[in-house]
């Protein structure tokens, strides 16, 4: 895959998750308003409707509900879907980047070199206060 276009979909990625959630918020009280509607318009019947309302336009209105109710569902599972599944663009960098700087020869090197410094370095400052024990140790004595 071109870098680049790794790189880009990187930087939008938190976007498009934080989109999808919200979508996911919208799409999930619109859900529960047509619900709502849906049950009471099937639980009320007659009295639900306008006393002028005829039969056909109730049974048309009670479609409408259940369409709006099914495809804010379908919707809704999908965003979530993509919100929970998406990786953030941290995951995306340390899954895609950190093993091309891990598996660099050049930066093994550095880390052979920087590990033998700290060594150095450690050893060097465990030498002193033992040497400074010993003396304190010579001039009790």
């Amino acid at each position: 895959m071109n870098v680049s276009l790794v790189i880009y979909l990187a930087s939008i990625v938190d976007s498009i998750i934080f989109t999808a959630g919200l979508i996911t918020a919208i799409g999930g009280i619109v859900c529960c308003v047509f619900i709502a509607l849906y049950l009471c318009s099937k639980l009320a019947g007659d009295s639900f409707f306008y006393s002028s309302t005829s039969e056909d336009e109730r049974n048309s209105i009670i479609r409408l509900f259940r369409k709006i109710k099914n495809y804010s569902m379908a919707i809704v599972i999908v965003a979530l879907l993509i919100a929970i599944f998406v990786p953030n663009s941290k995951s995306i960098g340390a899954m895609y980047i950190l093993p091309k700087i891990i598996n660099n020869e050049d930066v093994k090197k550095v880390s052979d070199n920087l590990l033998e410094l700290a060594v150095q370095w450690t050893d060097k400052q465990l030498e002193v206060p033992t040497q400074q024990r010993d003396q304190n140790e010579t001039n009790k004595n």
